[in-house]
């Protein structure tokens, strides 16, 4: 009789264990299929995660930003092991394009099955002088250590390069004469000429092509997610709308302005200029891990006093030191643009920033 007890009790607690193992087991195949019913979007940095929040708003998906939001342009990023994490999760990636992003091409060869977006597809980017931010600084410190250094050497040396400068055109000449061949009269924009162009990615800063990016991503994310295509499109037109109420304020309040020249200290705005007409004379190469040397100041404030600027735009990410120094000098004035590489979450912070651009904008040019 003690025996059947034991064996009885034996059994019910190989049943409970069972069962116990069986509701576990349904409980974690159950998140599990929960969890992979949820799409999983990385964006490659914030102007495409503000873009992501407002198309996928209301669908089954979670977004997630690859890199830290203070972090700006993506020039030069090395992925992190947080990053690659961030990606294994991924289903989908959505970036710039352009160049923006340089560690795409790592992020496509080790996810070759991870469905990409690119935003700025069919978008023609404007150029830009291309440049080792490393290397230049390097060689500035060089210069001017040099030129603390040894100044009367250098002084000396500069009159001996005119010497031979003025040879060399004549001798130039002379051939040119004999030959029938034409005289070049700017030797130093030849030397431009040769210098390397790179793609200037900052395009949702022309809301033509921000409207063109919304487009390209709502369409792409209604072909990968069939079940939330409606939701996407949706979401996609409704944030279109707002941006087009947007662009056409910036045309009235701003009309007239096309033509007018103004210099910029970093290419982003180019795309903003492009938008209202604006001539674009000279760009300061200003970047976190970029020293201007003298010269480049010097050859800014020339170009302003040359054309006569009165307007100088800087943008948030960077300090206005340089825009301030080059401003004592000319008499122009400094303003900041938002340039939207960083800000808060709130899904509606591109149309808040464009606002606030639109306000220095009209203050700037008088309008």
């Amino acid at each position: 009789m003690i025996d059947m007890k034991k064996k009885l009790f034996i059994l019910l607690g190989i049943m409970l264990v069972l069962i116990l193992g069986s509701t576990i087991v349904a409980a974690i195949t159950g998140k599990e299929a929960k969890e992979k019913d949820k799409l999983t979007i990385v964006t490659s940095f914030y102007p495409m995660y503000l873009l992501a929040q407002n198309i996928t708003d209301g669908a089954k998906v979670e977004v997630i930003n690859l890199t830290e939001y203070e972090i700006g342009c993506l020039h030069d990023y090395q992925l992190t092991t947080l990053d690659m994490q961030k990606l294994e999760a991924a289903d989908v990636f959505i970036m710039n394009g352009g160049g923006m992003e340089s560690f795409a091409d790592d992020i496509l060869n080790a996810y070759p099955d991870l469905s990409v977006i690119n935003a700025s597809e069919g978008i023609e980017y404007l150029l830009t002088k291309g440049h080792d931010h490393a290397h230049e600084e390097d060689e500035e410190h060089e210069e001017d250590e040099d030129y603390v250094e040894d100044e009367e050497h250098v002084e000396d040396e500069d009159q001996t390069d005119y010497a031979d400068h003025v040879d060399d055109a004549e001798d130039a000449e002379d051939a040119a004469l004999e030959g029938g061949t034409e005289i070049s009269a700017d030797n130093e924009s030849d030397e431009h000429e040769d210098e390397e162009l790179e793609n200037n990615a900052h395009v949702w800063l022309n809301m033509n092509y921000y409207l063109q990016q919304i487009q390209t991503v709502q369409d792409a994310m209604a072909k990968l997610d069939p079940e939330n295509a409606n939701i996407y499109q949706e979401n996609g037109n409704q944030y279109q709308e707002k941006v087009q109420v947007l662009k056409a304020e910036l045309e009235s309040t701003l009309k007239g302005v096309e033509g007018e020249e103004v210099v910029i200290f970093h290419d982003a705005f180019a795309y903003l200029a492009q938008e209202l007409g604006l001539e674009v004379i000279f760009t300061v190469n200003l970047d976190g891990d970029y020293a201007l040397s003298a010269g480049d100041v010097a050859e800014a404030i020339d170009e302003v006093n040359l054309h006569q600027i009165k307007v100088l735009f800087t943008e948030e990410q960077y300090s206005t030191t340089i825009a301030d120094s080059i401003a004592k000098e000319t008499g122009a004035t400094v303003y900041v643009i938002d340039s939207l590489v960083t800000g808060d979450l709130n899904k509606d912070a591109y149309l808040t920033a464009m606002k606030n651009n639109i306000k220095v904008l009209q203050q700037a040019l008088g309008k």
